[in-house]
């Protein structure tokens, strides 16, 4: 028998593309055209942490 966690998840998964979020965002986009391999690396590596991220807030929600 699992543990109720009380934990209720509020927010919708995401729906904008990291890539396009990150090239309207001055900050961000600076990076992106400066180092354009490494910004790319990152990216995915991003995607892939947001992803996996909530998932977990998913399951959490399940126990």
């Amino acid at each position: 028998m699992g543990i109720k966690t009380g934990f209720s998840l509020d927010s919708k998964r995401p729906t904008i593309d990291l890539g396009a979020y990150i090239s309207q965002e001055t900050r961000l986009s600076v990076f992106q055209r400066s180092n354009p391999e490494r910004a790319e690396q990152l990216l995915r590596e991003e995607e892939a942490c947001i992803c996996e991220k909530y998932a977990l807030l998913e399951r959490l929600m399940e126990q």
